[in-house]
């Protein structure tokens, strides 16, 4: 017994002094136990381009109409892969001319030229940026402008002139020049035989550079709407010509003048529904049939006021193959003129999908 304690008195500080050499884990665990065990390693990154535009819209003010517009976007790439770009513009008016690949840490440019030859007023165009950058794959690039022209047409460089069934229908517009100009409209052309634009500039007493333009529908225009183009010719290398848009309208008149389907299921999940309206000018007229050369198109017709007003539902539902569509609606009224009116009817049938 003796014995026994003083070993138990001379091994007592040997194990304090081991333990406090190796130490002991949280868990009580020797620690060189736990140091063998591995440290968890971060996945590697994969290197990766990034697109950044510096400004993604551009305002360029006012332009003259006629004078290219010219945008220049900024891109940098702050990844550490290459960035490839592909720029689309939305408007064939639009040429982009661009860096298609730009290293990390560098910078590259989109340049794009605006023709604004029929353009007036403030213009918005959109140039569509395609990239590798799997953060940002798709982007836009937004293009501002005010194109302004040197003459300022009044009421509107787009006319309605609802023509007379008999007889010459005349409407007058103003024209003038933009102050602070020197240049003057030169002469005025129709460019339809049964429209005529005459110019006749305003005594300088009253003010110079304005000029009065006077369209004349003759009677020989047809019925139905007719699309006329007017020129005004200009002494501006910028501006050369002004062009004018006439709807002349005349007798009995339908909008839509086409129906477009666009692309259709064979078994559309719900009826497909389209609409026409037939107004006139002037006096009153009666729809007396209306019908498709489809047997798959239902034809109602509706009269929506005392005055000459109808609205025409086409509907479908089944019945065609895939393909395209190209059919008639035919308008039946006692007009002794306007007896039979066509209305196209344009589409693309695609199987329906099963499932």
């Amino acid at each position: 017994m003796g014995d026994t304690a003083v070993m138990i008195r001379r091994t007592a500080p040997l194990a304090i002094l081991a333990a406090a050499v190796i130490g002991t884990g949280p868990s009580g665990a020797p620690a060189f136990a736990q140091s063998r065990r591995p440290a968890p390693r971060s996945p590697a990154k994969t290197p990766a381009p990034r697109y950044v535009a510096v400004r993604d819209e551009v305002n360029v003010g006012s332009v003259t109409r006629g004078q290219p517009a010219r945008f220049v976007f900024t891109i940098k790439n702050t990844g550490n892969a290459t960035l490839t770009l592909k720029v689309i513009p939305n408007c064939s008016c639009t040429v982009p001319t661009y860096d298609s690949i730009i290293a990390p840490g560098k910078t590259g440019t989109v340049t794009a030229m605006l023709n604004t030859i029929e353009m007036l007023g403030e213009v918005t165009k959109t140039l569509s940026v395609r990239t590798n950058d799997p953060r940002r794959p798709t982007a836009g690039l937004y293009m501002i402008a005010n194109v302004i022209s040197l003459a300022e047409v009044l009421p509107s460089e787009k006319v309605i002139l609802p023509l007379k069934s008999q007889g010459v229908t005349e409407k007058t517009l103003t024209i003038s020049i933009r102050e602070g100009s020197k240049d003057t409209i030169t002469a005025a052309q129709s460019m339809v035989p049964g429209m005529q634009a005459i110019l006749t500039p305003m005594p300088a007493a009253q003010r110079r550079n304005r000029y009065q333009l006077t369209l004349r529908a003759l009677e020989t225009m047809p019925p139905g709407e007719t699309i006329c183009r007017v020129v005004l010719r200009t002494s501006s290398t910028v501006e050369p010509e002004i062009h004018l848009t006439v709807r002349c309208r005349k007798g009995i008149i339908a909008a839509p003048r086409s129906i477009a389907l666009g692309v259709v299921p064979s078994t559309p999940a719900r009826p497909l529904v389209r609409m026409v309206t037939l107004t006139r000018t002037d006096g009153e007229f009666k729809v007396l049939n209306a019908r498709a050369t489809d047997p798959n198109l239902r034809v109602t017709v509706k009269r929506l006021s005392d005055g000459p007003v109808y609205r025409i539902t086409l509907t479908y539902t089944s019945g065609w193959s895939s393909g395209i569509i190209q059919r008639l609606l035919i308008v039946e009224t006692d007009d002794p003129v306007q007896k039979n009116i066509m209305i196209p009817i344009l589409g693309r049938v695609e199987a329906s999908r099963s499932g």
